[in-house]
């Protein structure tokens, strides 16, 4: 009695651990997919290339002043072929955790450089090297520092880059399969295991679809910050929510999956013990059979009324 009990203790308590290293596993696994696929993260950017260009071409109108040079001619240089570039950058310091360092670029430098110059030979400007050197180098000075003021190293980039967020992740799943194994060392019988693992699955389903639907409601919901620039933060929260939504999903197959590995457990022992309240059945009918022949051969005779018993005595 009391190993059984302890045996049902030990193989809550592992079911419980095996929920929670599973939706680690899956959760950690997802996200670091997502966030270091250079795939995934480049045409998440892409999608959001004509608000960048936007507020780059408002940061340069806004900050660029030159006698010669137009704020219009230096935004000017801000198109579709140098953001194309930019958003290289821009994933490289996503899926890496770098800064989007533009202060030394040629490729920006040459983009506003030839701008520039093609403005003054249009306009036939006078506009000494040294003029066109400073009104570029001044466009590119305002164009990194719109990225200097994003904040790369925030706590949550910092976290699912680091190697102990790595760790737990796969190391989730290393539990995971040592729960499994101890559940079937601990229970005799596969079944039972099944029954463990099924709670497993039905708990980390649960506790996975309640907490990222409330997570991903409130994401969605309050517009969170990650690196301070509107267009790169749109852009971590399609990650961050493709993640959430993952979870929502993996939350479902895992209920489910657990739901069925239950009930066909159900099956199984319903089966089970009524085919041991047959067999009992039939062997205290048996038994009843055989005390009853047994019985009636052993049963003393029987005395005739009138006749007198003798009874043999030894003096």
């Amino acid at each position: 009695m009391k190993n059984t009990l302890l045996s049902r203790l030990v193989s809550l308590l592992l079911s419980v651990v095996l929920a929670l290293s599973v939706i680690t596993a899956f959760f950690g696994i997802t996200s670091l997919f997502l966030l270091r696929s250079e795939k995934y993260v480049e045409s998440r950017v892409s999608l959001y290339s004509d608000e960048l260009k936007s507020e780059l071409e408002e940061c340069v109108m806004n900050e660029f002043s030159d006698s010669k040079i137009p704020a219009s001619v230096a935004a000017s240089a801000v198109d579709n072929d140098l953001i194309s570039y930019i958003n290289g950058k821009i994933t490289t310091a996503i899926t890496l955790q770098n800064t989007v360092d533009l202060s030394t670029d040629t490729n920006v430098y040459n983009a506003v450089i030839k701008r520039v110059n093609d403005y003054a030979k249009n306009k036939k400007i006078a506009l000494s090297k040294d003029e066109a050197n400073k009104a570029a180098s001044l466009t590119v000075d305002i164009i990194s520092g719109f990225f200097a003021t994003g904040e790369f190293n925030n706590n949550m980039l910092e976290m699912m880059h680091g190697t102990a967020f790595m760790a737990a992740s796969f190391g989730s799943v290393i539990l995971a399969v040592l729960c499994i194994v101890l559940l079937n060392l601990v229970n005799k019988g596969r079944h039972k295991m099944y029954s463990y693992i099924g709670m497993g699955l039905v708990s980390a389903g649960y506790v996975q679809i309640i907490t990222f639907a409330v997570g991903l409601r409130y994401h969605l919901g309050n517009g969170v910050r990650y690196v301070s620039l509107d267009a790169l933060d749109r852009v971590l929260s399609d990650v961050m929510s493709s993640a959430f939504t993952v979870q929502l999903y993996a939350g479902a197959v895992m209920l489910a999956a657990g739901m069925i590995m239950l009930a066909l457990n159900y099956r199984y022992f319903t089966k089970k013990n009524k085919r041991v309240a047959e067999q009992r059945e039939l062997e205290n009918k048996m038994r009843s059979e055989y005390m009853m022949q047994y019985n009636s051969k052993n049963s003393p005779s029987k005395i005739v009324p009138g006749e007198r018993e003798v009874m043999d005595i030894e003096f």
